[in-house]
C-alpha cells in the first residue's frame, strides 16, 4: 500500500507526471490520506482561468506547479491564490468547482503527491453540508490548507507568478 501522506517536493517534479490535488503536508492523517482532485504536470508558459476567476493568468513560480486537472473529486476544495468574484457579488476564495476537469492551475507543490490509481483512495473532505459526494470525516478541509500564506507576485500586466512553500518546511 502506498504511503497516502508523502508529497511532492520540487525535486520530484516532472513534466507528464500524474498527480493528486492534496491537503498539504500538516493535517489530520484521515485529511492527508485523501484527494480533491488528479491532475497532470504540466510545462506552460500560464495557466488562463475562467470568467470570474483571478488571476486571469497565472504561471508557476518558486515552489509552485503547474497542473491540468483530469478528474475532480472534492467540488468545493478551495484552491490557494485565487479568487472567485461574479459580477455584482462579494469576492470569495476560489473552489474547484469554479474551474473544469482539463482547466490548468498553479498549486504549490506541497499539495501534491504521487498519483494511486484506486478507487479506494477517499475524496477530501469540505464543510458543505449539500454535498452529498463528499463523504464527512473528521476536520474540514478548509482548517488545514494554507500553513503559510501564497505569496501573489505581479511579473506584468496580464500574468501573475504564483509562489509557495516547497514541501521541505
Amino acid at each position: 500500500m502506498p504511503d497516502l501522506t508523502c508529497r511532492y517536493t520540487m525535486d520530484d517534479v516532472s513534466t507528464g507526471n500524474t498527480v493528486d490535488l492534496v491537503v498539504p503536508m500538516h493535517g489530520s492523517v484521515s485529511c492527508m490520506a485523501t484527494r480533491a482532485a488528479t491532475g497532470i504536470i504540466v510545462d506552460v508558459d500560464g495557466c488562463e482561468s475562467p470568467d470570474d476567476i483571478t488571476p486571469r493568468k497565472a504561471k508557476a513560480g518558486n515552489g509552485t506547479v503547474a497542473i491540468q486537472i483530469v478528474k475532480i473529486y472534492s467540488t468545493n476544495f478551495k484552491v490557494p491564490a485565487y479568487t472567485h468574484q461574479p459580477p455584482g457579488s462579494p469576492e470569495s476564495p476560489a473552489i474547484l468547482a469554479h474551474f473544469k476537469e482539463g482547466c490548468q492551475i498553479v498549486v504549490p507543490v506541497r499539495m501534491l503527491k504521487h498519483h494511486v490509481d484506486s478507487d479506494q483512495v477517499r475524496s477530501t473532505p469540505t464543510t458543505d453540508t449539500n454535498c452529498t459526494s463528499v463523504p464527512n470525516i473528521t476536520a474540514p478541509v478548509e482548517d488545514h490548507i494554507i500553513s503559510q500564506p501564497t505569496q501573489l507576485e505581479v511579473e506584468d500586466t496580464e500574468t501573475t507568478v504564483l509562489n509557495g512553500a516547497d514541501g521541505d518546511t
